[in-house]
């Protein structure tokens, strides 16, 4: 559903853009004149976290991708991406016991009673990388002229690799936030009150499942699966633009470094990524 919704706009400029296009026709229903070949591309966009913490902060996230078309409608797509995402929970918990970034088992003399409001915040830093194939819906079933663009969808698999840190306390003053001091009958006033009380420093590193994953040089290393869909026009012989949206599935439920609820039961979901992101590629 988030990436339906996020997809709408651009898929309606898509559209627009498809009907004065004047870019040289692939004629698919014949034989593609990228069969065989490779093109090379890079995305910026934006990403988020879709977890335990809803609030999403502005995040942006960059990837650069090959890809080889190896059947009439079947391309082959490899993809390396990185992103820094960011949330902030607008509505306070009041029991951290089990979480080892607040409770003091990570920061030793800063911990957060059970009697305390606390607003969970993170930042991810990591990237993923993945082999996915995409089915070529236009050209399955295109016909002469209207072959100037592609409408894809895929499916995958890969690695995700990320390091979560959160907002724990003051840094500089060495305390503790005061979040019941914390204020506001609208979101917007919550979360500005928050951003006028922390530093932004995180300094602390998030819980981590040390049991079922992989670390390597502070980041963790866990599978993902991956859906994608898109559109892609061809401007020309050798250019290309397009939209696309993605949505990753790791094997984590701390990528925003909250699994816990104020029962102290885990969340029964992992969380996953969801990207948005503006393509240009090259045909080699």
């Amino acid at each position: 559903m988030y990436l339906a919704k996020a997809l709408l706009p651009v898929g309606l400029l898509c559209l627009l853009l498809t009907g004065p296009s004047r870019a040289q026709a692939q004629y698919y229903d014949r034989a593609s004149p990228f069969l065989g070949r490779w093109l090379i591309g890079l995305g910026l966009g934006h990403g988020w976290v879709d977890g335990d913490i809803h609030q999403v902060i502005p995040g942006f996230q960059v990837n650069l991708y090959a890809q080889r078309t190896v059947a009439r409608a079947f391309d082959v797509h490899i993809d390396l991406g990185a992103a820094q995402l960011s949330g902030q929970a607008l509505d306070p918990m009041h029991n951290v016991r089990p979480n080892p970034a607040l409770n003091g088992s990570y920061n030793p003399g800063f911990a957060y009673d059970t009697a305390q409001a606390v607003y969970p915040n993170f930042r991810l830093r990591g990237g993923d990388l993945s082999l996915s194939g995409r089915l070529q819906l236009s050209r399955l079933f295109s016909r002469e002229g209207q072959e100037n663009w592609d409408f894809f969808i895929g499916a995958g698999a890969g690695a995700q690799f990320y390091r979560t840190r959160t907002d724990a306390y003051d840094e500089e003053a060495g305390t503790l936030y005061p979040y019941d001091d914390v204020s506001g009958s609208t979101p917007a006033e919550v979360r500005q009150a928050l951003v006028l009380m922390r530093d932004g420093t995180y300094e602390t590193i998030a819980e981590r499942d040390i049991v079922n994953s992989t670390f390597v040089e502070g980041f963790t290393i866990n599978s993902t699966f991956l859906l994608s869909t898109g559109l892609r026009f061809q401007l020309g012989d050798q250019i290309g633009i397009g939209a696309e949206g993605r949505m990753l599935f790791p094997s984590d439920d701390l990528l925003d470094g909250l699994q816990w609820d104020e029962q102290g039961a885990a969340s029964p979901d992992n969380d996953r990524i969801i990207r948005i992101t503006l393509t240009l590629d090259f045909v080699l």
